[in-house]
């Protein structure tokens, strides 16, 4: 069986009337997301002595988990769902390894955390400047159709068009055209909120 050939409502149907063959197909459909956000929040924590596979584990098992308690009757897309349910996840499990070793120094990189801490002292505009520019991607993100969003967040975090036409199971061609008009919607709200 093909996931291309079935859209994700399909195969999530299928998952919850327990087939195996839906899941592995999905799993493998998602797995450069799944991949990606585990990386992501991985780097962040690196200096707690866990390892990659834990968070990619930990990704997983959020993913198994919102394949069992996705509703399409509630107007999200599935990817929307699953990667909010994913960073939910990754988010609690990196408050919990920087709390389970808080007290352990050692565990802690020296070098990047005086970087971390100089780059706060000496540069709050350039952060206070990228807190406005996160709000702004947010807040278009948010304000877009669920499709065009959905496009410009897979975009932001590096996808190519191929891919994010494979994900969302729409054409490249409709890809290309969503993500130009979405991008010159982020330009232009990025180009007020500087020049105001």
């Amino acid at each position: 069986m093909d996931y291309k050939k079935l859209n994700d409502n399909e195969l999530i149907y299928m998952v919850q009337e327990n087939d195996e063959d839906s899941t592995d197909l999905l799993v493998k459909k998602y797995s450069p997301i799944i991949y990606k956000l585990s990386l992501e929040y991985y780097n962040n924590y690196k200096g707690f002595l866990y390892e990659f596979d834990d968070f990619y584990q930990e990704a997983l098992n959020a993913f198994y988990r919102a394949l069992f308690s996705y509703n399409s009757n509630k107007e999200v897309l599935f990817y929307t769902f699953v990667v909010v349910c994913i960073k939910r996840a990754l988010r609690s499990f990196g408050r919990k390894v920087s709390s389970n070793t808080k007290n352990d120094i050692s565990n802690i990189d020296i070098s990047e955390l005086e970087y971390c801490i100089e780059d706060e002292k000496e540069n709050p505009v350039i952060r206070d400047s990228f807190k406005g520019l996160e709000k702004i991607i947010k807040d278009v993100i948010f304000n877009l159709s669920l499709d065009v969003g959905a496009i410009l967040e897979l975009k932001l975090n590096g996808f190519t068009y191929k891919e994010i036409s494979k994900l969302l199971d729409i054409p490249m061609s409709s890809v290309e055209f969503r993500s130009r008009r979405a991008r010159k919607l982020l330009r232009n709200k990025i180009n007020a909120y500087y020049c105001k």
